[in-house]
């Protein structure tokens, strides 16, 4: 059998190689290598030469060995167009656009047609149907160099955003896949080895992608979105078509993963969706809050609160480490929140180090130094939620009550929900005039946090995901980045 030519073989290099043989043979140089061509000939021609070189390459002609290549440059290209246009196989899932891969692409037209992993990532429908017409088990036969089903190439490609021209084309492709007998519950591990670190097709199409077209193609087939990221992921999308398309299959602890993502992006459009659809701002699922406190938690404005209420929100619920929402707004300095929760009823439960970081964030010196003099600890006393006063402070752009707490030895270097710092709070809510406080104030600007960003690569995430929209926005970002300058020089 034919070996594919090393990796250093190209076919420029292997005329060049049968020109330089030619020319050896007519100096009478070389002979012995004609000895494995059939007829040696007596006068050798280039044709002569390069079938010899075809035979030391393990090739029964030119024409083989040509062909040889060219499947091997389009199989290299193939490789670097999924690498492209394709979630990373393994660590953070990150959407890019189609940029990188269309370049490839475009030198290479032929690999969406001839390469079956690609033409799945592109959705090339066409192409994807010759090779089904092949036989069903090519629709669950691993292919690429990932190894991957042909499913997740179409559910995890760059192309099949929601709303992109592509997306159309992905789903024909996923439902002809389906239709030929592919598994629609298929996953890949993005942390090899760890069965936990699944990643099914329905995240891929409703979650990564945010797809309605996909999702809908396999909701249509009867795939359950009860996994853990899914309902986490979906909600991630100013569009929140996906969610549409799996809200009804998903179970009481699923919506109220969604409605707390929601709150965590800020849309309101999407929680109030959902709460009108059934969502219960009561269920905790697996994580710490009610869908009040969450609101409460990642500073929604005051109409967040009021719209949860409305439909049925626990003034006087608690979370799982027994907090209550009035507890919650005191220690972020939310006046607004706390006289809404008063006025439907909730019992006022706040306890005095919860007294005094209120009337911190009220900027409330008078009150706050009060407090102090009959108890110098209470600042060291601060634990937990309460640690973090300045953090939500910082968020709210409450510049006196951050003021303040800097004055008053407050912590700002303390990591709190998703390892927000106070300047990451700030940064990614628009809070410029903040931003400059801490950072004049020795806060860490290279600070990371969950996802391994700083305060400036978490507020370009939030625009650039729209968000916070700000205007102010952009000179944070400007404003970071010229203080990282600094900080680079003076190293």
């Amino acid at each position: 059998m034919s070996s594919a030519p090393s990796e250093r073989s190209n076919l420029e290099q292997l005329k060049n190689q049968a020109k330089d043989l030619l020319r050896a043979w007519k100096s009478s140089k070389e002979l012995h290598r004609l000895s494995s061509h059939p007829k040696k000939p007596a006068e050798p021609k280039l044709a002569d030469a390069q079938l010899v070189i075809a035979q030391e390459n393990g090739y029964p002609s030119w024409a083989k060995l040509k062909r040889a290549l060219e499947l091997q440059a389009v199989e290299s290209e193939a490789e670097r167009f999924i690498e492209e246009a394709c979630v990373a196989s393994t660590g953070l899932h990150i959407l890019r656009d189609t940029g990188d891969a269309e370049a490839v692409r475009r030198a290479n037209p032929q690999i969406t047609k001839e390469n079956f992993a690609c033409a799945c990532v592109y959705g090339e429908i066409d192409a994807v149907r010759r090779v089904l017409a092949e036989g069903p088990e090519r629709a669950n036969a691993k292919i690429g160099a990932r190894e991957w089903e042909p499913l997740l190439y179409v559910c995890f490609s760059f192309y099949g955003r929601g709303g992109s021209p592509r997306e159309q084309d992905l789903a024909a492709c996923a439902k002809a896949l389906i239709d030929a007998g592919a598994d629609p519950n298929v996953s890949f591990l993005s942390e090899p080895g760890n069965e936990a670190s699944f990643e099914p097709a329905i995240y891929g199409a409703a979650g990564f992608l945010g797809s309605p077209a996909l999702t809908r193609v396999l909701i249509a087939a009867g795939v359950d979105p009860n996994d853990y990221e899914t309902p986490y992921h979906a909600p991630e999308h100013t569009d929140i078509a996906a969610v549409k398309e799996i809200w009804s299959r998903l179970s009481r602890d699923s919506r109220a993963t969604v409605m707390l993502r929601f709150c965590d992006s800020h849309n309101y459009n999407g929680l109030e969706w959902c709460l009108e659809r059934g969502g219960d701002p009561t269920a905790m699922s697996h994580w710490e809050d009610q869908t009040l406190h969450h609101s409460i938690r990642r500073l929604n404005p005051l109409r967040f609160q009021e719209l949860i209420l409305r439909h049925g929100g626990d003034v006087n619920g608690k979370t799982k480490s027994g907090q209550s929402a009035m507890q919650m707004a005191a220690i972020r300095g939310r006046t607004d929140v706390i006289d809404l929760l008063l006025a439907h009823g909730a019992v006022d439960d706040l306890t005095e180090t919860q007294r005094f970081i209120y009337a911190v964030a009220m900027g409330d010196e008078a009150a706050a130094k009060r407090m102090l003099s009959q108890d110098p600890e209470l600042v060291s006393k601060l634990s937990g939620e309460e640690a973090l006063a300045m953090n939500s402070a910082s968020g709210q752009g409450n510049l006196r009550g951050v003021k303040l707490m800097l004055e008053l030895g407050f912590p700002m270097a303390q990591h709190g929900v998703n390892g927000d710092t106070p300047l990451h709070y700030a940064a990614s809510l628009g809070q410029f005039d903040v931003v400059v406080t801490l950072v004049e104030a020795g806060a860490p600007i290279l600070a990371k946090q969950m996802q391994d960003l700083t305060p400036k690569e978490l507020a370009e995430d939030f625009l650039r995901n729209g968000w916070i929209t700000k205007p102010e926005m952009h000179d944070i970002i400007r404003y970071l980045g010229e203080e990282e300058a600094k900080l680079e020089s003076s190293a």
